[in-house]
């Protein structure tokens, strides 16, 4: 039963700087595993060391580090025009993948790209997106780490189904596919997604919008149909855990970790049935 799985909070949620009380609170209200949001570079920061340090805090605390999320800043666009650009992300997430090895997490996940400058720009993107995703995949298997892809707006590559498929099919490796629920549904995709996709899900960024900003409100907030994605993805035998990745602000304003998880579950629960993969080949 996905309503049944283990619940995941993304540490981008938690806000900075990541504190061990933080993730026992978390513990205690019904959470098994975090997410570690890399989400900036520290050049000054040793990333083994970093994730020994993650991986021993979040094991004190009873939590499991199920993933941890690239960064995003500055420096890190793996589909980058200007090959010296591409090269320095491609380095910095080699380091993320140090980082994610020791503090034993499964899955990396990575955009394809960060925001296009021009429409015209995407054919490029991609194949430069491309080559570093190949050249990640067989850096993440020598670590013993999986590498997810996470589907994003429309100014980023792998932004509509036709081409993330295309991405996973031509990356020389099984890479699996974060399923950001926020993300599809300001795109119109999310349905497509899960009837195309499915059996591609190894971890999840669950939120909710209104399908106009990318809000990362509580599931059950806004206008996703909640009883449609725990079908599909009962449908395709997901079975990682509910990894939820919501607004710092929608956590501080709730301050009940507790009632998060609670509406997290009820949001899963009482599912309409929804046709196997196999059923939509």
């Amino acid at each position: 039963m996905i309503d049944t799985l283990p619940l995941g909070l993304s540490t981008y949620s938690l806000g900075t700087p990541l504190r061990p009380s933080g993730l026992e609170a978390l513990a205690e209200a019904g959470f098994s595993c975090i997410e570690y949001a890399f989400l900036f570079y520290h050049p000054d920061v040793e990333p083994s060391a970093l994730g020994l340090g993650v991986g021993a805090a979040a094991q004190q605390a009873g939590l499991d580090v199920w993933s941890v999320h690239a960064p995003l800043d500055e420096g890190t666009d793996i589909a980058s025009l200007d090959e010296t650009a591409r090269r320095y992300a491609v380095e910095r997430m080699i380091h993320t993948l140090d980082l994610a090895e020791a503090c034993g997490a499964k899955w990396v996940v990575v955009h394809c790209s960060h925001p296009l400058n021009r429409e015209e720009q995407r054919h490029s993107a991609r194949n430069q997106s491309l080559r570093s995703l190949n050249e990640l995949f067989k850096r993440a298997s020598q670590r013993g780490v999986g590498l997810a892809i996470e589907n994003n707006p429309a100014p980023f590559v792998a932004s509509n189904v036709a081409e993330i498929a295309w991405m996973l099919q031509m990356i020389d490796g099984e890479v699996g596919l974060c399923l950001d629920t926020g993300h599809a549904n300001l795109t119109g995709q999310l349905d497509s997604i899960l009837n195309t996709l499915c059996a591609n899900i190894v971890t999840l960024h669950l939120h909710d919008n209104d399908g106009q900003d990318d809000d990362h409100w509580l599931p059950g907030i806004g206008t996703i149909d909640w009883q449609q994605v725990a079908g599909a993805l009962q449908g395709c035998d997901y079975n990682g855990p509910l990894m939820c990745e919501l607004a710092p602000s929608v956590v501080a304003q709730m301050q009940d970790l507790k009632a998060i998880a609670e509406a997290v579950r009820a949001a899963f629960s009482h599912r309409e049935p929804w046709p196997s993969v196999s059923d939509n080949a």
